[in-house]
């Protein structure tokens, strides 16, 4: 079933907000993922994070990036946020 492999998030830029949509690197039932890096806004320290923003990053790390974390301080969001970086290079 395609639905388990294709994921969407929407982008928070200040200029254009787009739709992107992505390959899963694993299967699930979640479609729309949230992406904090997609943003003009500054990262929240990881210690501030709600459990739900924390689901959240984890799931994005996870499902698009197959960066698999626990998201329990800023050298796991930053190794995310390199994962994400350098997904925008393939």
């Amino acid at each position: 079933m395609a639905i388990l492999n294709i994921g969407y998030y929407d982008t928070h830029w200040a200029e254009e907000n787009i739709t992107v949509f992505f390959i899963k690197k694993e299967p699930t039932l979640q479609m729309k993922f949230e992406n904090m890096f997609s943003t003009d806004s500054d990262f929240d320290p990881v210690h501030e994070l709600s459990d739900n923003d924390r689901h959240d990053l984890i799931d994005y790390c996870r499902y698009p990036l197959g960066y698999i974390t626990r998201i329990e301080n800023e050298a796991d969001r930053d190794g995310c946020l390199k994962a994400y970086i350098d997904s925008f290079k393939k």
